[in-house]
This record gives C-alpha cells, sequence and structure tokens, in this order.
C-alpha cells in the first residue's frame, strides 16, 4: 500500500465529526471512554475507499494530565522506565487514553509498551524527545504552554485556528525515532491533531498511516480537532481519570461548547471553500485540457486526411510512372504470349490432341469474345502484377527514400519548400547560404519561371528533364536542378553544382 495515497473526500469528513459529534451510543460518559470512540472512528474513516482495507496502522489518544491524577498503575509504569524522574504532583503527563491497530496488543491501553504516560518535565527534557516537541510546536504552541498554562493563555490558544502535526515521509524522518517500528509496518506518513483545552489540558490524537498523506489532505482533520474538542468539553467536568476531581464548572461548559460550535462550523466554511477553489481549478484545467485534446484531435484528423491524399496521390504518380515505362509492357508482352501458348497449344498436346488450331478457330468462332478476352487478360494480368509489384515497393522504402534523398551534410544546396514557395526546411549547409543571402522562398532561389514549372510537373507526376540547370545569382553558382514529392504538397529541391551553360534558366 506504500504507493497510494490517502483520499479523503468532505462527506467522508462529515460523516468522520457526525459519528464524533453526535455518537448512536449516546455521549461518552468520561475521556477514556470517548478516546476509545475517536480513535475507532478514525480508523475507519481512514479505510481505503475502494477495497475497504485499513490504511491506518495505529490510531491513538494522548492528554496530559496531573501526575497526582494518574492511577497507581500509570505511575507505576513511569517510576520504572523513568526511574531518574521524580515527576511533581502537577506534572503533566501525555497519558495514552485510547488506541487501536492492527497488532490485538494496540487495541488496549494498558497493554502498551512505553507510551502509557510519558511524564513532561521541563522544556529541556521535552526537547529530547523530537516527535512530542515537534508535534507542539506544530499544533501552533509553545512547550512552557504545554507545560504550565495560564488561565489567560489557555483561552486564548484554544481560540486560535487549529493545526495539524504532519511527517509526509516516515521512513528516515527525525521526527519518528522509532524506525524499527517504521520499516516493519510499512508506516509511509504521520498525522497528529489536537489542540488546547480551557482547563489547560492538551489532547493529540496520532494517526500513523501505511500510504502517504499530503500536507492537503492533513489540514483538512483540522475540522476533526474542532470536533473532538466539542464532545470532549462535556467530559472535564467529570474526572478525567479515577482520583481527580472535576475542573470545569457547568457554565464554561456551555460557553467553550459554544465557541468550539462556532470555530467547527469556521473551519468547515473555510475548507469548503478551499476545497470548491480547487475543484473549480481542477474543472478549468480540466476544460482546457480537453479544449486541446480536441484541437489536437482536429489537427490529428487533418493531418491524417492530408496524409491518405498524399499516399493517393504518391500511389497515382508510382503508378503513372510504371505505366510510362517501356519495359513493363516488353515484360507483358512475353509473359502473355506464354500463358496463351501454354493455354492454347500446350495444355490441348498435353491432352493428345492434334488438332489444335482447329480447337482455336471453333473456339474463336463460336465465343469471339470471350476467345478474345482471354487472350488480352493473359496480357492485361502482367501489366498490372508489375504495377503493383513497383507501386508497393516504392511506398514502403519512400520513408528511407527521401531520408536517403534529403541529406543534412549535403555540399550543395538542398531545401523544403512548401506548395506556395516558402522554405520551410533545409540542409544544415543550405541554412547558412540562404541566411546569408536573405532568400526565404523557392522563388527567391531558382525563379518564379523554373518554380512553377517544378509545380506543374510534380502534379502530373513527373520529373524535370535530368539536364535541367539553373543560374542562382544570389549564390553566384550554377546547378543542375532535382525534385521529389514531400508531404503536405512540398517539394524537396535538390541543386547540384554545374558548369555555367549559355541556355541558363
Amino acid at each position: 500500500m506504500s504507493g497510494k495515497d490517502l483520499h479523503v473526500s468532505l462527506q467522508q469528513l462529515t460523516n468522520c465529526i457526525s459519528r464524533i459529534t453526535d455518537p448512536a451510543d449516546g455521549p461518552a460518559d468520561s475521556v477514556p471512554e470517548l478516546a476509545g470512540r475517536v480513535v475507532c472512528d478514525l480508523k475507519e474513516t481512514l479505510c481505503d475507499a475502494d477495497s475497504g482495507e485499513d490504511t491506518a496502522a495505529l490510531v491513538r489518544f494522548f492528554m496530559t494530565v496531573e501526575h497526582e491524577s494518574l492511577e497507581d498503575s500509570v505511575a507505576s509504569a513511569i517510576a520504572s522506565r523513568f526511574p531518574v524522574l521524580t515527576p511533581q504532583p502537577d506534572t503533566k503527563c501525555l497519558t495514552l487514553m485510547g488506541t487501536v491497530g492492527d497488532d490485538p496488543d494496540w487495541c488496549d491501553v494498558t497493554r502498551s509498551q512505553g507510551h502509557r504516560s510519558i511524564p513532561l518535565m521541563n522544556e529541556e527534557s521535552v526537547k529530547q524527545i523530537p516527535m512530542i516537541a515537534r508535534l507542539v510546536s506544530d499544533l501552533g504552541l509553545e512547550l512552557h504552554e504545554v507545560l504550565k498554562p495560564g488561565v489567560d493563555l489557555t483561552m486564548a490558544k484554544e481560540r486560535r485556528d487549529f493545526r495539524v502535526f504532519h511527517v509526509e515521509e516516515a521512513e528516515g524522518s527525525q521526527y519518528i525515532p522509532d524506525q524499527e517500528f517504521v520499516s516493519s509496518r510499512g508506516i509511509r506518513s504521520v498525522l497528529g491533531l489536537g489542540g488546547m483545552m480551557p482547563t489547560g489540558h492538551l489532547f493529540v490524537v496520532i494517526v500513523f498511516s501505511k500510504v502517504r498523506i499530503s500536507l492537503e489532505t492533513a489540514l483538512l482533520f483540522r475540522a476533526v480537532a474542532l470536533g473532538v474538542r466539542m464532545v470532549l468539553l462535556p467530559c472535564l467536568e467529570n474526572k478525567i481519570l479515577t482520583g481527580e476531581k472535576g475542573t470545569f464548572e457547568e457554565v464554561e461548559s456551555l460557553q467553550a461548547v459554544g465557541h468550539a460550535q462556532s470555530e467547527l462550523l469556521e473551519v468547515f466554511r473555510t475548507t469548503v471553500i478551499e476545497q470548491s477553489d480547487k475543484l473549480d481549478h481542477t474543472l478549468d484545467e480540466l476544460q482546457t485540457t480537453n479544449s486541446d485534446l480536441r484541437a489536437t484531435l482536429d489537427d490529428l484528423k487533418d493531418a491524417q486526411s492530408r496524409l491518405v491524399d498524399f499516399e493517393a496521390k504518391l500511389v497515382s504518380k508510382y503508378a503513372v510512372e510504371k505505366l510510362r515505362d517501356p519495359s513493363t509492357y516488353k515484360v507483358a508482352f512475353v509473359v502473355g504470349t506464354l500463358i496463351n501458348l501454354f493455354g492454347q497449344i500446350l495444355v490441348p498436346l498435353l491432352r493428345g490432341r492434334s488438332d489444335v488450331g482447329e480447337i482455336f478457330l471453333r473456339e474463336l468462332e463460336a465465343r469471339p469474345a470471350l476467345a478474345a478476352l482471354s487472350i488480352a487478360v493473359a496480357y492485361v494480368f502482367p501489366i498490372i502484377v508489375q504495377v503493383h509489384s513497383a507501386v508497393t515497393s516504392r511506398i514502403r522504402g519512400h520513408g528511407a527514400e527521401m531520408r536517403a534523398a534529403f541529406i543534412d551534410s549535403k555540399p550543395d544546396p538542398v531545401f523544403r519548400a512548401a506548395a506556395d514557395g516558402r522554405i520551410i526546411d533545409a540542409g544544415a549547409n543550405t541554412r547558412v547560404l540562404l541566411t546569408r543571402c536573405g532568400l526565404d522562398t523557392a522563388q527567391d532561389v531558382l525563379g518564379v519561371e523554373l518554380w512553377n514549372k517544378i509545380c506543374e510537373t510534380q502534379r502530373d507526376g513527373c520529373q524535370l528533364p535530368r539536364e535541367t540547370y539553373v543560374r542562382v545569382e544570389a549564390f553566384d553558382d550554377s546547378f543542375f536542378v532535382a525534385h521529389s514529392a514531400a508531404a503536405d504538397g512540398a517539394s524537396n529541391i535538390y541543386l547540384t553544382a554545374a558548369e555555367p551553360r549559355d541556355n541558363d534558366a
């Protein structure tokens, strides 16, 4: 799954927030109960829409709790793991409240190894834990605000826009120290969301994803963080953990819930606008691309049509050339005569008939048209075969013939001109010569009369006489002229240096 990207729609996001804020089995009675619901809802939201496969390997919910409020088993686990630390009663401990994952041990808070609760002793000690330090920073908080939150500061922070902790490439990241876990479980990206509560408690939900999560997708989860905070507020009226006193009055809770709802609506509004702008931009790009594709398709159709016309003209030209070749008829006469001799004389003789001449005369007298046709076909058929063979051979070799004829390194001038005479291509040496002399058209080089003659003979499928030559004043030289047909009615012109003659064209 590592090659995939996570795609979350606004509908999926809205459904997730609805399940969190309005659960079917009623509101949660405690933070651990709520945390368990949140991690399960998030893991369900992060399933692949096509295959239904989980993309989240592990989802965990943490919250800061004073050390004095921790259960004895959790406090003992801290003492065992951090024997050199002596937490104070008010020391904030980042405590695991809910967990769900691919491994059964990851679905029970009590089975957590090493992450049940982490004491945040001071700023220096927290900085030694790269992931937590980066997480606090990405959520828009300062370490001292998490360790010793003041009332005014807390209210200001909890009303800020929520941010996300995001590591797009977990492999090799300094912020994800457990690289063995990353490689063995195929972790691609890490996403964290959370924020500060009015009571000074920080809550964080961390997702370890097996597919890539882009920053654009990660930012969509800001709304989820606000939804979690909204349902978390009433839980703070009760004990967060066993032994902790309620820290939130009902009036404050209602006010905070109101603030949370307003912020949730604002984040949703911003998210919808951003997604709408993105969709509009994507739609504009698709429309532009569609227009470009249509134009390209029209060009291809036009080019295909011209190519078909050119090939038809080429076939006609090669067929005419073969039909004008006297050798075609010489071969046809010989082959046709042999066919007629075989059919009219040899076959009857092989059948034991000696009156071959009488048989032919009787056949001619009885069915004169059929007899004449059979004789004519014997002569026409070799002509058809020769023309077909010649055209097929020439067509197959046309591309190589053109490439061989239009040699870029040819020392004498060689260029290609469009039907109107514009020079559209030239050999390397010729380009330099044409530029130096300021020549842009075939008429400039050959003269109008000769160019028109070339166009005329080419339309007829013919060639200029071999001794055709021209004096090019701009080049101060005389050349023999040859030409060949190119695509789109263009012509390849080949000039070969020759001695000047009295009747230069």
